[in-house]
């Protein structure tokens, strides 16, 4: 019994945490990158074009596992360290892709103040004209191209539990929202279009596994 209590203490040691640092990598290198979809503005690039520097992904997170869209939108906070340019230049392959300039592809690796080494993420990205638009909300509501994901449990890298889970990204488009002013009523855990696979694997395989 005295054993038991002491294994159980040492997985909630592990678990929960308080004002601790978590570290969180998220990529899309496994994917086919990411392209701009049908309906979206032309002025942000050709259908069908992997996106490049000029589009950005920010990360919203939130403690713990949250299912429920209106509870994280309430919860979540922005990680202002986590804005990331996308790889390469907006264009076509053989020119702009994965396997040349990295068009289409982005990554970034974010240390979180958390409770709990579990939280939900979310990846929202957006068009930003070359610094012409400097946030998501910015973009979506000016016409320009958009998307977001799923609300994603992750479970971040806490010494001694180290390296992180990884969080790599499927293929997904961005396109114009029709009306930004319902983000928040539109089911974001069920309309968002990316899709997340969580491996297992060390940074350095995945810096390894890097297409460019």
């Amino acid at each position: 019994m005295k054993k038991t209590l002491i294994v159980l203490g040492l997985v909630a040691a592990f678990n929960v945490y308080a004002d601790i640092t978590g570290y969180l990598q998220l990529d899309n290198f496994a994917s086919d990158g990411v392209t701009i979809g049908t309906g979206g503005n032309p002025a942000n690039g050709p259908i069908g074009a992997f996106i490049g520097s000029d589009y950005t992904a920010s990360l919203y997170w939130a403690n713990g596992t949250i299912t429920d869209t209106n509870t994280f939108l309430s919860l979540a906070t922005l990680s202002l360290d986590a804005d990331t340019q996308f790889y390469g230049d907006t264009g076509f392959a053989p020119d702009h892709w994965g396997g040349s300039d990295g068009a289409g592809l982005f990554e970034v690796e974010v240390a979180l103040e958390v409770a709990t080494r579990f939280v939900t993420v979310q990846a929202r990205v957006w068009y930003n004209g070359g610094g012409l638009f400097t946030s998501f909300d910015q973009a979506a509501n000016a016409g320009q191209n958009v998307s977001w994901s799923n609300l994603i449990p992750a479970s971040l890298g806490v010494p001694p539990l180290w390296p992180p889970e990884p969080i790599e990204m499927n293929s997904f488009v961005v396109t114009v929202v029709p009306e930004p002013s319902t983000f928040a009523l539109a089911g974001l855990g069920s309309a968002g279009i990316m899709l997340f696979r969580r491996h297992i694997q060390s940074k350095r395989f995945r810096m390894n596994a890097r297409p460019f």
